[in-house]
This record gives structure tokens, C-alpha cells and sequence, in this order.
């Protein structure tokens, strides 16, 4: 997670400091790596925390949670957009998302001994 999350900081990064638009191509195909490795991540980490009986409450919990924070991002990046200048909602992103990967690097714990789901 916290590999995907450093990532995310790095294309940010390049969006704000981009001269042309060949780096931007680069940025598409590096956030999609950032996107399709966050669905397996967090699944595997949630299945392997959670108990047997709670799986399906901590997947709905973590869909839910994860689509209620994406509403207000476009209405955020806008603002920033529109009052500031194009490039300023990843001007903003990058500190943000880099703090939120030092809070996953430093609370995201490994359980110890997974727990194994029957099949």
C-alpha cells in the first residue's frame, strides 16, 4: 500500500511539473497501476485481518467508506482549479498523499498469523 500510495505522490508530482504533455501519458499509465493495485491490496489485507464471519461487513465497510470520501474530490479540485490555476489540485494532492502514506506505512500492522478462509 504504501508502494502504491508513494507512486501516487510521484504522479502528482509530475502533473504539477510537467512542461508538455508526453509526461502526462507516463502519469495515465502509472495511476493506472496505482488503481489496479489497491482493489487486490486491500482485499487481501481485509480477508486476512478480518474473521471468518466479518469479511463481507468489512469489504461493504470499506466500499462504502472509500466512495464516500471520492464525492467531494471533484468539486474540491475544481475550486482549487478554478480559484487558483489548473494545476493546483495536484499542487495539493502531493503533501496529502504523501502523508497519508506515512500514516499507512507507520499504522498498517501485518497480522501475525492470518487468518485463512475456507474455500
Amino acid at each position: 500500500m504504501v508502494f502504491s500510495e508513494g507512486l501516487g505522490v510521484a504522479c502528482f508530482a509530475l502533473y504539477v511539473l510537467a512542461q508538455s504533455i508526453y509526461p502526462l501519458y507516463l502519469c495515465a499509465i502509472l495511476f493506472g497501476l496505482v488503481i489496479v493495485t489497491w482493489g487486490p491490496i486491500t482485499s487481501a489485507y481485509i480477508t486476512e485481518v478480518a474473521g471468518h464471519g466479518e469479511i463481507h461487513e468489512a469489504v461493504g465497510t470499506w466500499m462504502t467508506v472509500t466512495a464516500i470520501a471520492r464525492i467531494p474530490g471533484p468539486f474540491i479540485g475544481g475550486f482549487l482549479a478554478e480559484a487558483w490555476y489548473p494545476r493546483a489540485p495536484f499542487l495539493v494532492a502531493v503533501p496529502l498523499v504523501a502523508v497519508l502514506a506515512l500514516i499507512i506505512e507507520r499504522t498498517l500492522i501485518e497480522p501475525k498469523h492470518p487468518v485463512r478462509v475456507p474455500r
